[in-house]
Order: C-alpha cells, then structure tokens, then sequence
C-alpha cells in the first residue's frame, strides 16, 4: 500500500474511464482564474484509467516523451495474487502538431523475478549504454523501483533503443542500506547522465539507513555498478517555521551553465491523507549538493492554493535526454499528479514557473457576502473578483514571514482564511498551501502598506484597512508590495 511520501506502491479497484473522467470534471469543474500570469498551472494533461503518477519526462525540440507509473496488467499475475499491478506506461506529446500517441504499458513485473510485484517509479535517460549480460548497445537507460513482496524495494534499470521495448537487467543494481528489510526499501530514482556515454549520478529513497526517509545520491560510470551513498542535505526544504523535511519522493534536474541542480520536493502531507497536497522548487550548488552540504534555495511551491488539486505529489522535471533543464531556463516545468484520496482520481498535470519575484494576492467574493483571498485558483461557487490587495514575494525574502491559505471546504460557503500559522490554527486538515510571503515590518526601499485579517458573520477576508470596512479586525497579517517589481 501507498503511504505518505516515500511508499509508493498501490493496487486498487479499476474504475472505468467514465466513472474517472466524472472523478475528474467534480474535481477540477473550474478552472483557476488568472491571478498569476507567470506562474501558472496548466491543469490535466490527459486522462487515463485508475491511476497515473510519478512521471519522468524527456523533451526534445517540439517532441516530449512521458514515461510514468500506473495500475495495469502484468501477464502470469503477481505473487500476492490478481493479474494487475504497478506497471510502466508511456506515450508522447508532438506540439507541433498538438496530437498525442497511444498509450502503451511498457515495463512490467517479470514472473519468478527480483521484481514479479511492482514495476514503478521510472527515471529514463539518454546516453550510450551497454547490458554487460546480452553485450548489446542502447541509447535509453531506465531506472526503476521494483520488488517481489509489498516491501524491500530495490532499484534496477532496463535498455532500449526506442523507448518502448525494454530488456531488463536481471539484477538489482542499488538495494537499500538495510538488506533485506520489512520497510519501503530503496526507490523513486532520478538520474542525470554527466558524460553522455554511461557516466550518471542517480538520487534515491532510502528509508532502511540513517537518517530515515532520506535522499542519496550515488554516482556511476557504466550504468550498472554504483559508488557508496551520499545523503543529500535537506537544509532550506522546510518553509520558514516548519518542521524539517525529509525529502523523499523527489525529482531533480542539472542546469550546466551554472553547475546547479534544480529540485521537486514534496512537503508534508495534512493528517489523513494518502499523499502530501503541496511541493516546493529548490535549486543549490552542485558541490554542495554531491557534497551532502549547503542549504537549498527556494524557487516557489506547487499546492492546492496553486493548482486547486485536493492532492498534489510525484513530481517530475521536464528535462533534456540528459536530464538537464539548462534548455529550458528560466522556465521551470514540472508533471506531477492531481487528485484525491481515492488513486483512480489521479492524473497527470502541470504547473510552470517562471521567476516571478511577487505575485497579485486578489479578494474575490460571492453574492451572498462569501470571501475567497489568493494569488491561485478560485474555486467553483459564483466567486466575482473584487480587488487586487497588494503584491506578495512568492519565495522567502529577509524580512518576511509566510502566509498560508486555510479553508473549511472548497467550495461556495466555505471559511476560507489566511493565517500565519501553517497548522491553519489548530486545524491542520483545512491548510491548503502558502499564498505567499508578507513584509513583517515595512521593508525600506519598496513601496508598501499593511494587510489585516477581517471577520464578518460569516466568514474571514484580508483588507488593508486597518478598521477592516466596518467589520472586526483580527489581526496584522504584514505589509505587501505596491508593485509587482
């Protein structure tokens, strides 16, 4: 079974993609209104039978391949018993012409093997490779979680000359520190290859050494035998004021012009949930990063305020062959999955960002008096815009301190609030994500003016009138930039 972050293996009960597709229209029935022009959610990019996540992405000129994780038929069954389980798929997007191809299931347990339970978490990248069991050559490697149980999870790779045919390496090539272990085990690869030929560093879960739950990074130059682990550091993942986090279930890509690797990494989840609702976008100094040091830089957050996804989680980069996002700078794309608690609502999506330093928080309001504060999506429920109260960093900025947006429910009706505390105040079930980042103090040299916390009879909105238009003032919440830069 899934858990939070780390675990991703589920089997669940096929939905037709009618049943699916009536998941997702409930699910996403309006889309957000355009508050944030450079930094914008794209919403699904297809849909599919049960369930679709942690995608890797290869995009060369106007051609991108998508290789991602999802319930399907595996011939001969698994050990546990049925006949479909965590299997690979792939298709491609040509934007040239706006036509996908046919989805095709790829990779799959093999029978009596080191993996006959799940096939899952692909990483695919270019380079030129050699199977050292057939002496064949390839120019696709794919890395991949696998086992033959519902835990010890190792990870092996696969070659292939088109992306469709495969032919597996019949070992594991990294296990966990721990072998063999009850727990998740090792998985959800990411690669970036450094020489074009086989020479590639390859970032991984571990939950079996210590500290738990972590990434490594181990380095190669054959494709097959691996250096000793390097833990990766976590220092700056954690929004200011949270809790530390542990970083796994991450995907990460080189840019070459400055010797920068850029990061998705998921944030905690709410209580309750099957998978977190929210990650972030980092970026640190190589040496630091290979090294196991430094302190990672923050680029923005993916979350339900964003994206209105009640779920948003298994991200990945879109990258060159390479794994390299140096063509695409100072965009940065990434693919994850949308949905719910239930997995069959799970789809792949989209959201871009592309350096925004400060981004509009807007008041929009329905006609019976309900307030919806953001700098993302609206949801359904007769919301009209009302104002643009200010401009907020989108990342933290010495001086400033983060605002969260917290709601009752989704919809018309609903309290929804911002607050200072990332618990929603007690009510950690109702977070949605950060809206962003206020001045604590008025910050010199910028044009600014304070934002309050207001109460009506019926629900909360955010005002720069420090008499809050005739209703209670709660509380100073900061002080916003005037402009947008």
């Amino acid at each position: 079974m899934q858990a939070h972050s780390h675990q991703r293996r589920i089997r669940v009960v096929v939905t037709t993609l009618g049943v699916l597709v009536g998941l997702l229209s409930t699910l996403v029935v309006a889309p957000a209104l355009p508050a944030r022009a450079d930094y914008q959610p794209h919403g699904f990019l297809f849909a599919h039978t049960n369930y679709d996540y942690a995608p890797s992405i290869i995009q060369s000129g106007a051609l991108r391949q998508y290789w991602w994780c999802g319930y399907g038929p595996v011939p001969g069954g698994v050990p546990s018993g049925g006949t479909s389980s965590d299997v690979i798929y792939y298709r491609t997007y040509d934007s040239s012409t706006g036509q996908y191809s046919p989805i095709q299931e790829v990779l799959t347990p093999t029978n009596a093997a080191w993996d006959a339970e799940y096939t899952c978490d692909p990483s695919v990248i270019e380079g030129h490779f050699t199977d050292p069991e057939n002496g064949r050559s390839y120019t696709y490697a794919l890395y991949y979680s696998g086992t033959n149980v519902a835990y010890n999870g190792r990870i092996g790779v696969a070659f292939s000359n088109d992306g469709v045919t495969w032919v597996k390496y019949s070992q594991p090539v990294i296990f966990p520190a721990v072998y063999p272990t009850p727990l998740y085990g090792a998985g959800q690869p990411s690669t970036y290859n450094y020489n074009g030929q086989a020479g590639l560093d390859l970032f991984y879960t571990d939950t079996t050494a210590t500290p738990i739950d972590r990434v490594y990074v181990r380095t190669t130059t054959d494709g097959i035998h691996f250096s000793a682990a390097t833990l990766v550091t976590n220092n700056g993942i954690a929004p200011p004021g949270q809790p530390t986090v542990k970083m796994s279930n991450s995907d990460y890509a080189y840019d070459t012009s400055t010797a920068t690797w850029y990061a998705a990494i998921p944030l905690p989840a709410r209580p309750g949930d099957r998978e977190t609702y929210q990650f972030g976008l980092y970026k640190m100094d190589s040496a630091d990063v290979l090294g196991g040091t430094g302190t990672w830089t923050t680029l923005g957050y993916i979350d339900t305020d964003l994206t209105g996804g009640y779920l948003n989680h298994s991200p990945g980069l879109v990258r060159d062959g390479s794994g390299r996002i140096t063509p695409f700078l100072p965009s940065v794309e990434v693919i994850y999955a949308m949905g719910g608690n239930d997995p069959a609502t799970w789809d792949l999506a989209s959201v871009t960002w592309r350096s925004p330093a400060r981004v509009a928080l807007n008041r929009y309001v329905t006609s019976a008096g309900y307030h919806w504060v953001t700098g993302g999506y609206v949801p359904a429920g007769g919301y009209t815009k009302e104002l643009t109260l200010g401009y907020v960093e989108i990342a933290p900025v010495a001086g400033t301190r983060p605002i969260y947006d917290c709601a009752t429910s989704s919809g018309s009706g609903a309290d929804q609030y911002v607050s200072l505390d990332y618990t929603c105040e007690g009510a950690p079930g109702n977070a949605r994500g950060i809206e962003g980042f206020l001045y604590s103090a008025p910050p010199p040299g910028i044009t600014n003016h304070a934002l309050y916390r207001c109460k009506t009879g019926v629900d909360h909105f955010v005002s720069s009138d420090p008499n809050c238009e005739g209703t209670t003032e709660e509380e100073l919440l900061g002080y916003a930039a005037n402009l947008p830069s």
